[in-house]
This record gives structure tokens, sequence and C-alpha cells, in this order.
């Protein structure tokens, strides 16, 4: 898993730099249109894939009661739902970082030229996070959440409390935070979740994710319209 995100950084860090030299030369909307080709080149990847040959646990029950089942197991496993909540109130706030760290970078008198290399960072950051995440499992789960928690509530007091450049540096507090305990924690749910939940424990989490991030985001776009990114 940390491999698999390592992999996903590098190609980030080097799209991030690839968009902003040519959003600065040719123009915004150049990057979109360059995108489009690489997305057609997946779209040939993805009509060669072939369903592997398994043994389909879910096809013996209905559809809903198995969505109940799945649900009633992570209830009764307190531990198993709680690291759910941390990991989702990682991955949202990152999210919404995402969407409006452009923002920031721009309030603060970023270049669109820098604005590829500084997104390159995060991408970095990912890959370093998850390969070396292995080396956090023989803590405590509930320590490196704990710390990651503080580590990104810090990087956005601190985002927000600074008006300039240096608030740049703190952008990357959270990123840091969610990629130390996102490998670990699709770890344990893989390794937690018996093989006929997994697949629908995974949708319950995007879920909560989706139910969360769709509010919040509306907060936060009125906040900077009625107020400011900080």
């Amino acid at each position: 898993i940390g491999n698999y995100f390592f992999i996903g950084g590098i190609f980030a860090a080097i799209s991030a730099i690839l968009g902003g030299m040519i959003a600065n030369y040719y123009g915004i909307t150049i990057p979109f249109w360059v995108t489009l080709i690489v997305s057609f080149v997946a779209l040939i990847f993805t009509l060669t894939l072939e369903e592997p040959e398994i043994h389909r646990t879910t096809g013996e029950v209905k559809y809903w009661d198995h969505i109940a089942d799945t649900f009633k197991y992570l209830w009764r496993h307190p531990s198993l739902y709680h690291s759910i909540f941390l990991a989702v109130a990682l991955t949202v706030t990152l999210r919404l970082l995402d969407e409006y760290a452009q923002l920031y970078f721009f309030k603060v008198g970023v270049t669109l030229f820098s604005l590829g290399y500084l997104s390159a960072i995060a991408g970095v950051i990912e890959s370093i996070c998850s390969k070396f995440a292995y080396l956090l499992v023989r803590f405590k789960r509930k320590n490196i959440y704990l710390i990651s928690l503080i580590i990104s509530i810090f990087g956005f007091l601190l985002m927000s409390y600074f008006h300039s450049a240096i608030g740049i540096i703190f952008v990357y507090f959270p990123i840091i935070a969610t990629w130390m305990v996102e490998p670990l924690f699709n770890a344990n749910l893989h390794r937690e979740l018996p093989s006929s939940h997994r697949a629908t424990g995974e949708s319950f989490v995007s879920l909560l994710r989706s139910m969360i991030v769709i509010p919040v985001a509306f907060g936060f776009s009125y906040l900077v319209d009625h107020y400011s990114i900080f």
C-alpha cells in the first residue's frame, strides 16, 4: 500500500511541475487539454482490464442484507469505526486543503509558475511518508493518530495566523499528518475486516468522507467569500 501511494505521489509531483510550466507559458486552459490526452490513455488501459475469477461470497446474500451486515460488523468493533472517523477527519481536511491551497498561495503572492513546484512538494511528501509509513507499525495506533491530528491542527492554525509567504511552510503540515496515517489505516482496515465485508467496508468509509466533505465545503466557500482564505 505504501509503494502504491509512493508511485502516485511521484507522478503527482511531476505532473504538478509540468502543469505549472505549461500554464505559465501557454495559459491556464492548456493543462486541462493535456490532462484530457492522459485520461484518454488511461481509458485505453482500463478497457484492457479483465475481471478476476474469484468466489463471490456477497452473491449468497441479498444486496441490502449484505450492507446491513457490514454496518453491524463495523458497529460491533468500536476500535475499527473510531479509526475510520479519525482517518476520515484527516482525509477530509486534506481534500479541502487541496481545493483551497492554490487560493492561499495566490493570496500570499505565489506566481503561477511557482505554484507547480509548491504542488510538487505535496506529491513528494506523499511519496516519502507513504514509503516509510510501515516503520510506524511498531507504535500504538492511538498515539500515531493523536500525533498526526496535532500536526494537522497546528498547521491549520499557523496557516491562518500568517498572512504572508511564511504560511506556505505550514500548508504541508496537514499533508504530512494525513500521509503518515493513510497507508496504516488502509492496512488496518484490510486486516480487521473479513474478506466478505472488506469492499463494502471501504465503501462506508468513502460514503462517510463524502457526507462530511459536502457540508464542510459549502461552509468553507461561504467563509472564503465573506471573510478571507485565511
